[in-house]
Formats: structure tokens, sequence, C-alpha cells
């Protein structure tokens, strides 16, 4: 699972704080959500994110690919 991160507010001081992590998404039109646990790698400004961010909009992000481990169905 991939996201960027770029409000480097909370969310992203936890990242660097501690790699496992967990985060839950949801896809409104066909009411699902989930929640995964994992382990976090961030990529800063690295070849990686630069590739991954071409073609956004965002100015500044880093890159978090996170490794599932488990996957959980919330809904």
């Amino acid at each position: 699972m991939i996201y960027f991160e770029y409000t480097f507010d909370h969310a992203y001081a936890n990242v660097k704080a501690n790699t496992h992590v967990a985060a839950a998404a949801w896809d409104p039109k066909n009411h699902l959500a989930f929640r995964v646990n994992g382990t976090a790698h961030l990529h800063e400004d690295d070849d990686f994110a630069k590739k991954a961010l071409e073609g956004s909009n965002l100015d500044h992000a880093d890159v978090v690919v996170i490794d599932i481990e488990q996957i959980f169905a919330l809904a």
C-alpha cells in the first residue's frame, strides 16, 4: 500500500518514530472499509519518491510504502 505524506503532521511523526503502523481506507461507492497493519518504509526525496510523485499535483511530499501483514474488514 502506498500513500503520499504531505501534511508532515501527526501521522508523519508517528511513522518516523515507529514503522509498525495501522491504516484505514474506505471505498464509499461500494460501501467497503478496511484496516491494514504492517511495516512502513518512508521515502524522502529519493528516486522512488520522485518517480511515485510524477504527475501528482503535490509540490512536496514523502512517499510511504506499507508492507501489509494483516487486513481487517471494517464494514
